[in-house]
């Protein structure tokens, strides 16, 4: 394979919901950064070529959705991993104590092919509110190198003004070439050796296997892409004959309402027919479709 037409890298942005992955994508990608939330429905997914110099790389970024409805469906955008974006809201501590979980289930599933982890403490503009400082964050990253054994590191970002955004893709996109490549790279760019060597940002990048990456585990984005769609179009489907169901059941039982209103009805017609002296005790009961609607809603 040449690497200088380049090669491509599977990325997966993960963490709990509302930390910015997304919002770090569209910084990313140029779309800039959206004032409202909106949650990922299960998966998004972007890519972009990152040309360090005369190597390129195409980095696939999967945005996966960080709510637990969706826990079933990621397994299916994890495999053939080569790069975890682990996002934790720097204001947040319960963000940060659940990046493990999700270094877990990464792991677990895509643990062959994961090459690097880069640990991601993003709002960083809300500086007056953080509760996780810089020296944290690194011991973090120092643990999932000794416990995963993969090159990893720490980053601090700002979705909202694009503090380190670039920085942190170009450092990852370092971490997946070869070593017998980066000398040629350095030369053209000496910067990219101080960002790949240094500490200031997080933890040093350990050596990473001088080999290329297998061309099956390339493919297997496309194999996900089609396995997505298959099992999203199963769950809607499924969905929707529920729905119908669900549906035909209101109507039964708005039906049988309306039956038994009738019969009430009814019935305190006689008794007030039969117990003359007492009419005005009886109670009037009158129930019509309109007092049902809600029913149907």
């Amino acid at each position: 394979m040449s690497f200088k037409s380049g090669f491509q890298a599977k990325l997966i942005l993960v963490g709990e919901p509302l930390v910015g992955k997304t919002s770090i994508r569209q910084r990313y990608m140029g779309a800039g950064f959206r004032g409202s939330y909106l949650t990922t429905i299960g998966s998004d997914f972007a890519s972009k070529s990152v040309k360090l110099g005369d190597t390129i790389i195409h980095l696939q970024i999967w945005d996966l959705a960080g709510h637990d409805m969706f826990k079933s469906m990621r397994p299916l955008f994890y495999k053939g991993t080569q790069v975890v974006l682990l996002v934790f809201d720097t204001t947040d501590r319960a963000s940060f104590e659940k990046t493990q979980d999700w270094l877990k289930e990464c792991f677990e599933i895509a643990g062959e092919t994961i090459r690097t982890v880069a640990l991601i403490g993003n709002k960083i503009d809300l500086e007056e509110f953080r509760v996780i400082g810089r020296e944290e964050g690194i011991e973090a990253t120092k643990r999932i190198q000794k416990k995963y054994g993969v090159p990893s590191f720490y980053i601090e970002t700002s979705a909202l003004t694009g503090e380190n955004i670039e920085l942190l893709f170009n450092k990852v996109s370092l971490t997946l070439i070869p070593e017998s490549i980066l000398p040629k790279i350095f030369e053209k760019d000496p910067s990219l050796k101080d960002l790949y060597e240094s500490d200031e940002k997080g933890t040093k990048i350990v050596e990473s296997p001088d080999s290329e990456i297998p061309q099956e585990t390339l493919h297997l984005f496309d194999q996900n892409i089609n396995q997505a769609i298959m099992f999203i179009s199963m769950r809607l489907d499924e969905t929707e004959k529920n729905l119908e169901k669900v549906q035909k059941e209101i109507k039964k039982l708005n039906k049988s309402y309306l039956t038994l209103s009738k019969q009430l009805e009814d019935l305190f017609a006689v008794i007030r027919k039969m117990d003359v002296g007492n009419r005005e005790k009886i109670p009037k009961l009158k129930l019509n479709e309109e007092d049902l609607s809600f029913l149907e809603e």
